[in-house]
């Protein structure tokens, strides 16, 4: 895991500000209630201050970067993501096989302790940050 993830993820799982090159954690207790994981101004991973529902989106970049940001995360709850013929798949390592992970802007997944993703359904309109 590269530095900059491992910091970031710190930041993210702590609740407290943190920005690096390409990376950032928003933390907006008073106006959205949520902690927010930017990767070039787009919102990829979000979480309330207070709680510990934990939601990931692609943004619409299925890059390599986003993967290994993602990745980072969803390793802290034993899952991990990779990509077959430009297809995203995740898996739970062991007892799970993969299942295709939407890299749509605006689609946001649910990560699960333990490693289950809940794919959520799309809103219109709903805004990736």
């Amino acid at each position: 895991m590269r530095d900059i993830t491992k910091r970031s993820l710190d930041a993210f799982f702590s609740g407290k500000e943190f920005r690096r090159d390409n990376t950032e954690v928003s933390v907006n207790p008073s106006r959205s209630g949520l902690v927010i994981l930017y990767l070039h101004g787009n919102a990829i991973a979000r979480r309330p201050v207070k709680g510990e529902r934990v939601e990931v989106s692609a943004a619409g970049w299925a890059t390599s970067t986003t993967k290994e940001r993602l990745n980072g995360l969803m390793s802290r709850v034993g899952a991990n993501l990779w990509q077959e013929d430009f297809v995203w798949y995740y898996s739970v390592p062991y007892y799970k096989p993969g299942q295709v992970f939407n890299t749509e802007k605006g689609h946001w997944t649910v990560v699960r302790e333990g490693g289950d993703l809940e794919q959520l359904a799309d809103v219109k309109g709903e805004s990736n940050d």
